[in-house]
């Protein structure tokens, strides 16, 4: 499990997220699930109870439709299985992907485009969630600064 968001990003990846602050001052605490990995409920009650490392990149200000939020947890083999499971449910795409399982899902509402990237491997669950922002091979480099190279 890494100890801080900093883990997460390869400083090359850092300009790609321009003006938007890594978990800036208003994001804390929020707790209102609007900053979260996932939009499902059943998976934010998983992610919750798994007590997450959030990682959020938003406006500094906050409320501008615009950033992507990633949580990073420890589940065991069991909880995988049932994340697994409930994304299929929900309609998530999954496959393998980096020696783990991917899954993900996109759309559209109102002009605003969507989507969240899970992936599950060695007993950790990365789930991110964008708006209107979505960084090119963004899962990929945080698996390969979580795991190394491939």
């Amino acid at each position: 499990m890494p100890m801080g968001c900093s883990a997460l990003y390869d400083p090359a990846m850092l300009p790609v997220f321009g003006e938007l602050v890594l978990n800036p001052e208003w994001s804390r605490g929020a707790g209102d699930g609007q900053l979260a990995g996932t939009d499902d409920q059943e998976l934010q009650g998983v992610m919750a109870a798994a007590e997450p490392l959030e990682c959020d990149w938003a406006s500094a200000n906050g409320g501008s439709g615009v950033g992507l939020s990633t949580d990073v947890a420890s589940v065991s083999p069991e909880v995988s299985v049932t994340i697994e499971a409930r994304l299929r449910a929900v309609g998530a795409n999954c496959y393998g992907e980096l020696a783990g399982l991917r899954c993900v899902m996109s759309g559209s509402n109102d002009g605003d485009i969507w989507g969240e990237s899970h992936f599950l491997r060695d007993s950790l669950w990365l789930a991110t969630k964008y708006v209107n922002f979505a960084p090119a091979n963004y899962t990929e480099n945080v698996v390969a600064n979580l795991w190394g190279s491939q």
